[in-house]
């Protein structure tokens, strides 16, 4: 799909603003390419490592000082998603660090009104991601909805990494966070091609980790600021 030019912009401003991209972390090492929605996508196999092991450091805090959903929650756990409709719930994660937030809401069709009208999905900025967004895209484009919204909590990456286990998170490169910002983009473009716009973003820091929730009304709030 073609997106269009000022899209492209607004997404490059989002990724590259602030700070310079410097040569790869470890210059002798051969570039490696993502898989699937990041297969034009290449970083050292290291700076692949270290994104990775920042989603899994926010797992790790998210785990040590759990909470519970809100109340009338479900909770969206990292590397998955989760759809709602005719019942009055809504959908919640926590812990967003690096990873996505991506939620999708729309209109119920006639011809099948009891259809999921809100998904949910907390996406880790690793090179199996695809996969996972793969399925939530199956899911949505089978709930038909109409009046489709799209959604995304996205990282800045020059924020300060969390606390880990005590001690501060080793803090991204600017190669990591050239390939952070790749791989989100590369999301971002696949919610535009699902929902045919481009989606509502809202950039928020990695420290605290971050909160994403969709209410049973299909009202979305990111870090606890409503997203109109």
């Amino acid at each position: 799909m073609h997106f269009s030019s000022s899209f492209t912009i607004f997404l490059a401003s989002i990724v590259f603003t602030d700070f310079a991209i410097a040569a790869p972390t470890a210059a002798n090492e051969a570039l490696v390419s993502g898989t699937g929605l990041f297969s034009k996508i290449k970083a050292s196999k290291s700076s692949w490592d270290n994104v990775a092991k920042a989603c899994a450091n926010g797992a790790t805090k998210r785990d040590l000082e759990a909470r519970a959903p809100p109340p009338g929650f479900n909770d969206v756990k990292m590397d998955a998603f989760l759809g709602a409709g005719e019942f009055p719930l809504g959908l919640w994660t926590e812990g967003l660090v690096t990873c996505l937030g991506v939620g999708i809401t729309g209109t119920a069709p006639a011809s099948h009104p009891k259809a999921d009208t809100r998904f949910l999905l907390h996406l880790p900025a690793t090179n199996q991601a695809t996969e996972v967004f793969k399925g939530f895209a199956a899911k949505v484009k089978e709930s038909a909805l109409t009046n489709m919204e799209g959604y995304l909590s996205y990282p800045e990456l020059h924020s300060d990494m969390p606390d880990s286990g005590g001690a501060r998170a080793t803090q991204l490169s600017n190669e990591d966070k050239e390939l952070t910002g790749n791989m989100a983009t590369a999301i971002l473009e696949a919610v535009h091609e699902l929902i045919g716009k481009a989606p509502k973003v809202k950039v928020r820091p990695m420290n605290p980790p971050g909160t994403m929730q969709i209410d049973h009304q299909n009202h979305v709030e990111i870090n606890g600021q409503a997203v109109a």
